[in-house]
């Protein structure tokens, strides 16, 4: 719904042809974006790891995570790493959209000191 309801507004923009296409792009990444099925992340393993502070205990399935050293961890956070960049791949050009307003605010918003 908020994808169409974007679509009716940016068809009655006066802007030039440019913008129009630019638009067009925008709004069918957004489409293909929030149509399609986004990858699962990597599922860290779990050990159980009961610690005790200020005389609370509390469960910390990932304390594993802390040491460096553990043989798992690269792995995992290569996979995390594969995964953002999958996922950040299907919105190439939305970061593109964003990148270029916020240059432009920033240029804009820039002081000499």
């Amino acid at each position: 719904m908020l994808v169409r309801s974007i679509s009716v507004t940016a068809r009655f923009t006066k802007s030039s042809g440019q913008e129009r296409r630019s638009y067009s792009s925008f709004l069918s990444s957004l489409r293909s974006t929030f149509a399609s099925k986004t990858p699962q992340p990597p599922r860290p393993r779990e050990i159980e790891n009961i610690q005790a502070y200020h005389g609370k205990q509390r469960s910390d399935p990932f304390a594993w995570m802390e040491n460096i050293d553990d043989p798992h961890l690269p792995s995992y956070i290569q996979a995390e790493n594969e995964y953002c960049k999958g996922y950040m791949r299907q919105h190439r050009f939305l970061q593109k959209v964003i990148l270029k307003v916020w240059r432009r605010a920033c240029v804009c918003n820039t002081h000499p000191t």
